[in-house]
């Protein structure tokens, strides 16, 4: 396993000390590991995770590639720039061929106008939006939920 957390070293552009201080760890523990005299605990393991957060779990623990998770949909909560460009594919000819498909679509059976619904206007009664939820959302990925009570 140090030889995948030397891997991580050097693909991340970090040196050894700058990579103990972001997960974490004594400086005296990642030198330990990395020159064999001890493995990383659970501990050491789940807080590499966390803070790179693009390796795969699998790739570290038991040597599958790939290295890092493929990016299937991003989460609501990740910034696009803060994703490596490596780790999303754009496959630019099937965006070609999404293009040609709807190019192809007659113009007969495309959409023209878009017509919004409106609220029916009730004269003797005003119409009361009432709250449902609320939803909280932070920064670290987690979320609170308020259901007002009548």
């Amino acid at each position: 396993m140090n030889n995948r957390i030397i891997k991580i070293l050097t693909t991340e552009g970090i040196s050894p000390s700058k990579f103990s201080d972001k997960i974490g760890v004594t400086r005296s523990s990642i030198s330990h590991i990395l020159s064999n005299r001890n493995k990383p605990s659970l501990d050491v393991i789940t807080k590499i995770l966390t803070n790179f957060k693009n390796i795969n779990p699998e790739w570290l623990i038991l040597g599958k590639d790939p290295m890092y998770k493929t990016v299937i949909q991003t989460s609501l909560f990740d910034k696009i720039d803060s994703l490596k460009s490596n780790d999303i594919n754009i496959n630019k000819s099937t965006e070609d061929t999404i293009d040609k498909t709807i190019d192809d679509i007659p113009e007969e059976t495309k959409i023209k106008k878009i017509v919004q619904n409106k609220t029916p206007e009730i004269p003797d009664k005003q119409v009361r939006k009432e709250v449902e939820k609320i939803v909280t959302f932070y920064i670290d990925k987690t979320f609170d939920e308020y259901f007002p009570v009548e």
